[in-house]
């Protein structure tokens, strides 16, 4: 008497020999599944139907999931643009700290943003975002590696923005302006939200870090060589 064949040993065969059941039609309309809920029982095609369908369903949301990534990077990689050709058709860069502060306000949606700038070239020192800085600021800054992007705790560079008593600023990114990563930081950029979720921690910085790396290849020519 031949010895009873193990399950594993009857799933390895059905996967090896595919068309098994589709050359054995009676096989196939015999057997029947258990459901997951109640005594009821389905037909293993009705089975595998359902288990398709759930398949599909969770392959279509991951698809939505991956097409709603890339629209969401091409929005960011079109606002990069305009901010660039933005920075990039200013003649003169007595217009450039202005021209960042318009476009990002345009771009992103902020109307909070100030920048300020220390050690720039004597053309420039009347400029309103060469105004003077204090020494805790400057401190802060040139140790700022990455851009911070949370709640406003009491930052002294909150109060360069303009002032909105009724709508409290809540969250704040700030932005470090450096030659190259490696520089000493030569000006900040303060965007500011009444919108307490706006800049959280939990943001990814990435995109903050490269309009920073944009603006400070463009707000690099109010400074000295």
């Amino acid at each position: 008497m031949s010895a009873a064949l193990r399950p594993e040993q009857v799933a390895d065969y059905l996967l090896e020999h595919r068309d098994f059941l589709h050359h054995n039609p009676r096989l196939l309309a015999a057997l029947e599944l258990p459901k997951a809920v109640g005594d009821n029982t389905v037909s293993l095609h009705a089975r595998q139907s359902q288990l398709l369908r759930v398949q599909n369903s969770e392959q279509q949301e991951r698809l939505n999931g991956f097409i709603a990534n890339a629209q969401a990077s091409e929005a960011i990689v079109r606002k990069l643009h305009t901010l660039s050709l933005s920075l990039l058709a200013q003649r003169s860069a007595l217009h450039i700290p202005e021209a960042v502060m318009d476009t990002v306000a345009h771009v992103f949606g902020l109307q909070q943003v100030a920048i300020r700038l220390w050690g720039v070239l004597a053309p420039y020192e009347h400029l309103p975002c060469a105004q003077p800085v204090d020494d805790t600021t400057l401190t802060f800054t040139d140790g700022l590696r990455k851009p911070y992007c949370g709640p406003n705790a009491g930052f002294s560079a909150v109060q360069w923005l303009p002032a909105l008593a009724e709508h409290p600023i809540k969250s704040v990114a700030l932005v470090a302006l450096r030659t190259t990563p490696q520089s000493p930081a030569f000006g900040l950029v303060v965007l500011g939200s009444a919108d307490a979720q706006r800049f959280t921690r939990e943001h990814d910085t990435t995109v903050l870090d490269l309009i920073g790396q944009v603006m400070s290849a463009a707000l690099g020519r109010l400074m000295p060589d």
